[in-house]
């Protein structure tokens, strides 16, 4: 299952922001969708945790293109099972920021 998730990652990042979304723009579309819509399209979170109403899931994918090391780290806030906030960050290793495209692929072909 890990693999084929991987498999969509790439593919996802390869295709580019064919959505055209802002980042805002796709927050709109997450917040509200219930903690089983999450997983049931982006799978087993990579960390989560709990505290109270309040659940943190974070999905991250590190990947290296052209020797270089690029990564993506989405987290979702859910209160009550539903995500209430979208945090989304992506960039290659040694802080030089790519735009989150690839980031925001991973999640709209969840929630378009």
């Amino acid at each position: 299952m890990k693999q084929i998730l991987v498999a969509i990652f790439v593919v996802a990042g390869l295709v580019g922001c064919a959505s055209g979304l802002t980042t805002k723009e796709l927050e709109r579309k997450v917040i509200g969708k219930s903690k089983n819509d999450l997983l049931n399209c982006m799978g087993t979170p990579s960390n989560s945790h709990s505290a109270g109403t309040m659940e943190y899931m974070t999905y991250s994918h590190r990947y290296t293109r052209n020797k270089e090391l690029h990564k993506c780290d989405a987290d979702f806030i859910l209160t009550n099972n539903y995500v209430t906030k979208m945090e989304v960050a992506g960039g290659e290793e040694g802080g030089n920021e790519v735009t989150s495209d690839f980031c925001r692929n991973l999640i709209i072909r969840c929630f378009k």
